[in-house]
């Protein structure tokens, strides 16, 4: 067997196994964005309050984050805050305390499954896999 046969083959095997598991996998999706967002809600929380005069900082507005994971994006809201008046001025007027966390935008486990699937088949067949078996957004 050709090993172009022998990846198809597989490639229909781990779709249909994954086809099967399509409904936890929609709960994980819902556990994971329920998780993050409270890590993030308290994480705003605890980052909002200015370090030297403890005050909570003026949000300036909002922008929006996605961030990609094996069970699908999640779109997230960032506040943006401003500098305080007791901070030096030296400093920049205005951060979002998610870009500094979230400084990649794609989980960890999205990005060793698309390693590893690639370094075995085609980005073609990589991408139409990923497609078929996880919520991945184009």
């Amino acid at each position: 067997m050709a090993d172009t046969d022998r990846h198809e083959a597989q490639i229909f095997q781990l779709r249909v196994v994954l086809r099967g598991i399509s409904p936890l996998i929609s709960i994980l999706k819902g556990l994971q964005e329920q998780l993050v967002r409270q890590q993030l809600a308290e994480h705003r929380q605890s980052h909002r309050p200015c370090p030297c005069c403890h005050r909570p900082r003026t949000i300036k507005g909002y922008h929006s984050l996605r961030f990609r994971s094996v069970f699908g994006d999640l779109a997230l809201r960032s506040p943006r805050w401003l500098r305080c008046s007791c901070e030096d001025p030296s400093t920049p007027a205005s951060y979002s305390a998610l870009n500094a966390l979230l400084t990649s935008h794609t989980a960890p486990e999205l990005e060793f499954l698309q390693a590893k699937w690639a370094a075995h088949l085609s980005f073609a067949a990589v991408a139409d896999l990923l497609q078929d078996v996880l919520p991945i957004d184009a």
